[in-house]
């Protein structure tokens, strides 16, 4: 037993009263409480309530500015020279690097040689991003040979279509099509296969057919050989046709579909 100072009033009282004789203020249960949870203890609550501070902090959602290669979003497979691998599953992308790293070429060749677990294809190919690993993306193929096939890719041979050396390893807009016939405002056009059913790269051409025009309509074959050079058309060109747009501003018409047809693109 000891006299201590009262916290409340600062009188004088014993550390075994129950309160202060002047104030009333609980003495030997405050004194108590200090007993049981000592300095140790305070500092070790403090350093739990500020991790639980900092993983509450971490989980609330921080804004950034999108990625190019986010899911869903639109990227170029691109390469300086030769074509890009791609692997089915993510145990044959394991396969894949694996070779890659070792600079095996024979073994790379062999690999290649089963086409449902890897693929290759142009550098400049564009793609659609479905999901992310470490050091990988899998893509969706969105144009040429491999259309609509999804595989596993390495994360840096990506680009955002509007990157330099994209841009600048890309033919004019100009040279992708050839335009054969035109009546009023219905354009007869001649694409690439795989460009005939890109709705990216056929976008770019719209607009740069239709410009600003209210009413426009673009026409697409692959063979120029079965398109026609003015209208109206046999049927063999009409079921010839590979896609085609339709622009009307006055009823808010904007729309790309498989040949004349009311189906959309993304079904062909």
């Amino acid at each position: 037993m000891s006299i201590v100072s009262c916290p409340e009033c600062g009188k004088q009282v014993s550390s075994a009263a129950a309160q202060c004789p002047s104030c009333g203020h609980p003495i030997a249960r405050q004194r108590q409480a200090h007993k049981q949870y000592g300095c140790g203890t305070l500092v070790i609550i403090g350093i739990v309530l500020l991790i639980l501070f900092s993983v509450f902090d971490r989980s609330a959602p921080v804004d950034r500015a999108p990625a190019f290669d986010d899911v869903g979003a639109d990227v170029v497979l691109y390469i300086a020279d030769g074509k890009i691998p791609l692997a089915s599953t993510e145990a044959a992308y394991a396969e894949l690097i694996k070779l890659l790293r070792a600079n095996d070429a024979l073994g790379l060749a062999a690999a290649m040689q089963s086409p449902d677990r890897f693929f290759a294809v142009d550098s400049g190919t564009n793609a659609r991003v479905l999901a992310h690993g470490f050091e990988r993306r899998e893509v969706r193929i969105m144009e040429g040979p491999q259309f609509a096939r999804s595989g596993w890719v390495l994360y840096s041979l990506l680009r955002s279509p509007s990157s330099t050396d994209v841009v600048a390893a890309r033919p004019p807009l100009s040279r992708r099509y050839q335009i054969l016939g035109i009546e009023n405002d219905k354009y007869l056009v001649a694409v690439s296969p795989s460009d005939a059913q890109n709705e990216i790269t056929l976008r770019a051409i719209v607009v740069d057919i239709c410009s600003n025009k209210p009413r426009c309509d673009v026409m697409v074959w692959t063979d120029a050989g079965t398109a026609p050079r003015s209208l109206p058309m046999t049927d063999t060109q009409v079921r010839a046709m590979t896609s085609s747009y339709t622009r009307d501003k006055s009823t808010s018409l904007d729309r790309f579909r498989c040949g004349p047809f009311s189906t959309p693109l993304k079904t062909c």
